[in-house]
């Protein structure tokens, strides 16, 4: 890996779909950057294709705390093995970002001046996105859903007879 690794380290590593291909994740030690790198096993090519910065801090965990636990593979790959879902601090809010595997192309799909608290997957045949937020009130978390088009238009799941803080405990597409 280039870098000197006394500055850098390697958090997480997982494939990238059902490909050869594996996703190596390094973040530098003041931990305000992560490289998103991507190694070819058959032709030994290494590329870092997107980097995520951020002047304080970036969040390397992608909890799936619907499924309780915060794992190596951590990032969410759509079927067609060019895109990734992650989580992103960039713009000041806590966002959820559709990436593709090449760095060319990042949308941001779900903007507003809100924090996302909890990612729960995705839907990929009805194009959804599904979170926990409070959009409207930060002591409160509801289920929503949102396009994976980019449209930022959000879906609130959670029926307004049930206020309060919501947690999915389970899902699965």
């Amino acid at each position: 890996m280039p870098g000197d690794p006394k500055q850098n380290y390697i958090p997480r590593m997982q494939w990238i779909g059902k490909s050869n291909k594996l996703l190596i994740r390094q973040v530098n030690r003041k931990q305000n950057e992560n490289k998103f790198w991507s190694y070819d096993l058959s032709s030994a090519g290494l590329v870092n294709f997107y980097t995520d910065r951020d002047e304080a801090w970036v969040d390397i965990d992608h909890p799936d705390i619907a499924q309780g636990h915060w794992g190596m593979s951590d990032l969410d790959f759509l079927q067609n093995e060019n895109e990734f879902i992650v989580l992103s601090e960039k713009d000041g809010w806590r966002h959820i970002y559709k990436v593709s595997l090449d760095g060319k192309t990042e949308t941001l799909l779900t903007p507003g001046d809100y924090d996302v608290a909890s990612y729960y997957g995705i839907e990929e045949k009805k194009g959804a996105v599904y979170f926990n937020a409070s959009p409207a009130n930060s002591t409160q978390r509801y289920l929503y859903a949102v396009t994976m088009d980019g449209s930022g238009k959000l879906t609130r799941l959670t029926p307004e007879s049930l206020p309060g803080c919501q947690q999915i405990q389970s899902f699965s597409q």
